[in-house]
Formats: structure tokens, sequence, C-alpha cells
């Protein structure tokens, strides 16, 4: 499992510390303290097949920074960026200098051998037709993690499966009301085409892919930003079932979220302190910082919490007329 992230002068980072849990990790944060930024780091970090060079390249691709030039994520008015990750007790250290030069200092045997996959909260099954041709020949303002999520939708099904991963594949397929089908570059479910078919049943389409292909399961990552964008909330138990169930099969996962139906159901269906830990991200003068939690109600800051007591005192105002 990946133990461990540091980010020192890093976009809003100052210097950011996080201990992993070896099942699902939630960053939970207001608009702008870095969620997105971290779940590409560790992307990028596990997806890294040369990490001299690949980890370079695919961090400027991964965050499309202009130019491509890494020194843009250096914070603001600091000269230097230090990436430092622990995978299964070996360290990669790497250093960014301004502008756009990459030190990296890491243990020859960094490489993990396993199966990392990133799904964007942008959704793309629609748009595969030609995406990949069109990315490869010409320059187009997309991160580099999109056409690597069609390339891991694209490949074949396993031929076996474990019965768990069947059984949670069999649960979306009633979601979704059916299989799906690859038909040259495009994606269909039950002779429907996938732009046809509702926003959040196409991510539950993915999901059921990556579940066919092997490549989430037993020692596999799974980053996922906004699970819950476009999906209803009465979906959201079943993605946070099969979120927590992926977990006690071997996958690791990193996803940040602002449902608090989201939060609540993985706090819920959680079984053991490393299954589930939360990191309440927060804005200061000296840079975002980060307190972890093992529950619900142990997250603080937590400004889905208080939104949601804010509206509830509203409505609780309204109905009386206006009295505070």
């Amino acid at each position: 499992m990946l133990e461990s992230l540091r980010l020192q002068n890093f976009t809003c980072f100052s210097d950011l510390q996080l201990e992993f849990v070896p099942g699902v990790n939630v960053f939970v944060g207001e608009n702008g303290t870095g969620k997105t930024h971290i779940l590409k780091v560790i992307y990028t970090l596990l997806d890294a097949k040369n990490v001299d060079n690949d980890f370079r390249l695919q961090l400027g691709a991964n965050f499309r920074t202009f130019g491509r030039s890494i020194g843009r994520l250096i914070r603001t008015g600091q000269q230097d960026a230090i990436i430092i990750a622990i995978w299964d007790g070996i360290e990669l250290s790497c250093t960014i200098h301004n502008p756009n030069n990459l030190t990296t200092y890491c243990d020859a045997r960094w490489s993990p051998n396993i199966s990392a996959v990133y799904i964007p909260a942008k959704e793309i099954l629609s748009n595969a037709p030609g995406f990949l041709s069109l990315y490869s020949k010409r320059y187009i303002s997309y991160e580099a993690y999109y056409p690597q999520m069609l390339e891991n939708a694209y490949l074949n099904a396993l031929r076996e499966l474990p019965a768990e991963i069947v059984e949670l594949a069999d649960e979306i397929e009633k979601v979704i009301g059916g299989t799906v089908e690859i038909r040259g570059e495009e994606f269909f479910i039950n002779d429907i085409e996938m732009p046809l078919i509702a926003e959040g049943h196409r991510k539950l389409a993915l999901i059921w892919l990556l579940l066919q292909n092997g490549l989430i399961g037993k020692d596999t990552v799974l980053v996922w930003d906004e699970p819950e964008a476009n999906l209803n909330p009465l979906l959201i138990s079943l993605v946070a079932k099969t979120l927590l169930k992926l977990a006690e099969l071997g996958t690791q996962v990193f996803l940040a979220t602002h449902s608090y139906v989201f939060l609540k159901e993985l706090d819920l269906e959680a079984k053991t302190a490393e299954q589930l830990r939360f990191f309440a991200l927060k804005k200061s003068e000296k840079g975002v910082t980060s307190t972890p939690a093992e529950t619900y109600l142990g997250i603080e800051p937590n400004p889905i919490s208080d939104a949601y007591t804010q509206v509830y005192h509203k409505g609780l105002e309204k109905s009386l007329g206006g009295v505070k």
C-alpha cells in the first residue's frame, strides 16, 4: 500500500504530511484546499513506470500546467517543492527546482507492480470514439489520465473473476440495466449508445468495466475524484458499499468528495479502523493543513456538515415565521 505522502511547497501546500490506511482514504475540504491535487500526485506516483523520466513528464501532463512546466507547481514565492512518498517501506523523494528542472532520488526498487486507476469527476465514455487517435496526434486540453482511463476501459474482460468481484458487478448491472458492450470505439448498455445513457449510470458503467478487466480488485489502487458527481443520492449507497467491499478485497482507495450522504454512508458501512480514514483539509496563512479522523463526527473542520446545518436552521426559521 501507499503508506504516506508529504508535500512541501507544492501548489497550495506548505508542508503537508498524510498517513494512509490500506482501505478507503477520503479527502474533505472547501474548494481550493487541494483535494484533487493530492489525488493527481498519488496517481502519478503509482502510474510512473520509469520514475526518473515518466514521473516528471506525467506530473506536467496530469496537472496540465502551462507549457507542461512542472515548475509552476511550486508554491508561490518558493524556489523548490518536495514530494516524498512511502510505498511498502520504500521511499521516493523528488525535488522540483524552479523553474522546471526535476531531480529524483529514489530506491532502485521503486516501481510498484500494481494497477493504479484514476477516475476524474468529468465523464469521458460518451466521448470515446476518436478520442485516443485525436489525443495522440493533436494537442488538446485534456489531462493525460483521460486517454489512460479510456485505454483501461477498452481492455478485454478476464476469463475468470473472483466470486466477490462478480457479485459487485452484478449489483451494478441491476442499477444500470444490463452489461456494457464495446463496439469499435463506442460503448453501449443494452444496445443503447453511451451518450443516451444517464451520466450517473455512465460512471457506474466504467466501474463495471474495470471490475470485469481486473484493473480494480486485489492489490490495486483506485483514485476517484468526486464519485458522487451526477449520482442520485439513492445510488451513493451502492457506490460506498462497493468501495468498502473493494477495500476488503485488497484495493486501496483514494477519493475526494463534497457529499454529506456519501461521507455518512462510508462512515456507517465501515467495519474497521483500517478500512476508512478521513482527512479534513483547511486553508491557513501557512498553506493548507490536514487533520485525520477515523469517523464522520471526527472530521474537523467539516464544511459539508456546516452547510447542511445552515440550511436546516434556515428552514426552521422559515417554518417558524422568521422567528430566530
